[in-house]
């Protein structure tokens, strides 16, 4: 039994540091990420900004042109599946 004790007094002794450490590098890396998120708030803004007019306009244009596109896709995806099952045939 005092065997068993001492390794797992030895095991929580030598997982201390190792704990230290990863607090440490957690600290680290949030304040790497807040530091970087601050540098960045300008751009992502502006990311965001553009993003909103792409959708805008993908949406517009999908309402505009729904039957052509609804046609496009109906060729991309049935060709290629009648051609498998006319050639699959052989």
């Amino acid at each position: 039994m005092a065997q068993i004790r001492a390794r797992r007094e030895a095991a929580a002794e030598a997982a201390r540091p190792i704990l230290a450490t990863q607090i440490a590098a957690c600290a680290w890396a949030v304040g790497l990420l807040v530091a970087s998120l601050g540098a960045a708030l300008t751009w992502l803004q502006f990311t965001r900004g553009w993003v909103v007019s792409v959708v805008s306009s993908a949406a517009t244009l999908l309402v505009a042109h729904g039957l052509l596109i609804a046609f496009a896709a109906a060729i991309v995806l049935l060709l290629p599946t009648a051609a498998y099952f006319v050639l699959g045939k052989e």
